[in-house]
């Protein structure tokens, strides 16, 4: 005996709602850890301690938001300014600095010249401005040293470019050694005889030039907005497309389409004030994009080209409008819709907001990261890609780490990292994100619907309704958007004035 819609309606929900459950707890948390398939012990070791040493990081920084920064140096920036930072981040943050370049040059030798060539000219630049001033014995150390250490760096890899198996045997060696060098710099740079005040100088100085280099991938983590309303179009009309007949979709979809733009205008309404609310903003841009794509739909209706492919099209077109209008509206007023899970302890307060900002960085390089290091290829070998990103990350976070810490000494103000970081990424947003929307849409349509052959042989939960016929069906859909009218109407009528 055939089983009842309702009855599959049942397992078809559950399973729904465990997948969005799993997307959005889980996935984030698996999104950010390398693949360790291929391995072999001593590069999962490696891996293992790089996460390690992440941990640690956002440890110290929960301990140093609970302790009250104790022990602040005062040191001079270079435009003439005073700035004041604790004495235990700017130790906690050079020791960091050693241990993420041990990781980068490690995973640069395994890389091609054209990848370790730039990588080694921006350590000389960051080794460079942990040099001792010169009025200091260690500086005489420093300069006798530190060309050695560049001159041997390039030589062994010339020497040992072709036997690249001789390191990939030996990863745990070859990282040990590169740590034992920053290190030996690192705490040269200490026990040299110049103050604290001064190290801690040199190093704004040396995080200065990842500041610069930061700001593109700032502008282009605000692709991942894009990609999220892209892939909820997906799984929306995917879900969709398996619950209802072909002859039911395109009716639902044209009453989706007219509810739309109500439904924001309304939200706007109780919202308040327009302009004064940025996420009232993405609404109202989603309110008059939305009546464009009715306009769109009501054109393919008069001329009966109103398919299952053109609704699922136009539905996943709204649905992505408003994902990016209202996710572009959020960023401008200080949130990020491209991470969920980050939106969700910030709202929450689970996290001290220093700690925060600095988990939410090192996970948005992870999240981008892990994705990169779990490619293979031969001019990027796995055996390169992983240790990239674990010092990419690592760097990211002492240098973060770093300049949420930085204060003026006059006044206590902080330096305005997190302002600066939310600037770049709504730019991002807007400058990149809008012209890569608009390639997705005129190229990668499937990206948006799915592909017909992913519901090919697909038995639909609600099936055709032979007893009601296209008319009935047409007279419902047109009564239900009526009632929608009168809600609406109901509701702005007794809606709270803007405050």
């Amino acid at each position: 005996m055939p089983s009842s819609p309702r009855s599959d309606l049942a397992p078809a929900w559950r399973k729904g709602l465990r997948r969005v459950v799993d997307e959005i707890l889980l996935g984030p948390l698996r999104d950010i850890f390398v693949s360790f398939e291929g391995f072999k012990l001593s590069q999962r070791i490696l891996a293992v301690l790089g996460y390690a040493f992440i941990l640690a990081l956002l440890i110290v920084v929960l301990v140093l938001e609970l302790s009250g920064s104790p022990n602040l140096l005062t040191y001079e920036n270079v435009d003439g300014s005073l700035k004041q930072i604790p004495l235990m981040v700017v130790i906690v943050c050079s020791v960091g600095f050693a241990v993420a370049w041990a990781f980068l040059l490690t995973g640069a030798t395994d890389c091609p010249p054209i990848v370790f060539g730039p990588i080694v000219a921006f350590f000389l630049l960051q080794l460079m401005m942990t040099m001792p001033q010169e009025d200091v014995s260690g500086s005489d150390v420093w300069i006798c040293t530190a060309p050695l250490f560049y001159i041997a760096l390039i030589v062994l890899y010339i020497l040992t470019r072709r036997k690249k198996r001789y390191w990939l045997a030996y990863p745990l060696v070859e990282f040990g050694l590169w740590l034992a060098a920053m290190l030996f710099f690192i705490g040269l740079s200490w026990l040299s005889g110049q103050s604290w005040s001064a190290v801690a100088e040199n190093f704004h100085g040396g995080f200065t030039f990842v500041a610069l280099v930061s700001i593109v991938f700032w502008a282009l983590s605000g692709l991942a907005v894009v990609d999220a309303a892209v892939k909820i179009a997906r799984y929306v009309i995917g879900l969709l497309r398996r619950l209802f007949a072909r002859d039911l979709f395109p009716l639902l979809t044209v009453l989706l389409v007219l509810a739309h733009p109500l439904v924001v205008f309304v939200a706007i309404g109780f919202g308040g004030s327009i302009t004064d609310n940025s996420l009232n903003m993405g609404l109202l841009a989603d309110g008059m994009l939305a009546l464009v794509l009715v306009i769109v739909m009501l054109l393919l209706l008069v001329l009966r080209r109103w398919t299952v492919t053109a609704a699922s099209f136009v539905l996943a077109l709204s649905v992505v409008f408003s994902v990016f209008s209202v996710g572009l509206g959020l960023v401008f007023g200080g949130r990020d819709l491209s991470d969920p899970l980050g939106l969700a302890l910030g709202e929450l307060g689970v996290l001290p907001p220093q700690m925060l900002f600095v988990f939410l960085a090192g996970y948005s390089i992870l999240s981008v990261g892990a994705s990169f290091a779990n490619g293979d290829s031969k001019g990027l070998p796995r055996s390169g890609r992983y240790l990239l990103v674990l010092g990419v990350t690592l760097l990211m976070i002492c240098f973060t780490l770093f300049f949420v810490n930085i204060r003026d000494a006059h006044t206590g103000e902080p330096e305005g990292l997190q302002e600066s970081v939310d600037n770049f990424f709504a730019i991002g947003l807007l400058v990149l994100g809008l012209p890569y929307l608009g390639w997705v849409i005129w190229k990668e349509r499937e990206d948006l619907i799915g592909r017909e052959s992913d519901f090919e042989g697909v038995e639909p939960v609600l099936g055709r309704l032979p007893s009601i016929s296209r008319k009935w069906l047409v007279v419902g859909v047109v009564g239900l958007l009526m009632l929608a009218c009168l809600g609406c109407l109901l509701l702005a009528l007794w809606a709270p004035p803007p405050s």
